[in-house]
């Protein structure tokens, strides 16, 4: 949950985290940055966690604007 209110909050939108920097948080966004997020701050665990977006072969479709990213292009 923390690596998903931190995407909407403008951190999958950033360009330094594969984001395009447009201003907008998007589903073609957040899903890559939750991802890869959540898979390194798991990875020194006893439990790596992969999260999971579906159905996984309509995503590549999906192009929604979920927020505006508070701290604009990054």
């Amino acid at each position: 949950t923390f690596r998903l209110v931190e995407s909407l909050e403008g951190a999958a939108d950033a360009t330094a985290n594969g984001g395009n920097g447009d201003g907008q948080v998007g589903w073609n966004e957040v899903v890559p940055y939750v991802t890869a997020a959540v898979f390194h701050d798991s990875a020194s665990t006893d439990t790596v966690q992969r999260p999971t977006f579906g159905p996984a072969d309509l995503l590549k479709y999906v192009e929604l604007p979920l927020t505006s990213s508070p701290n604009g292009a990054q």
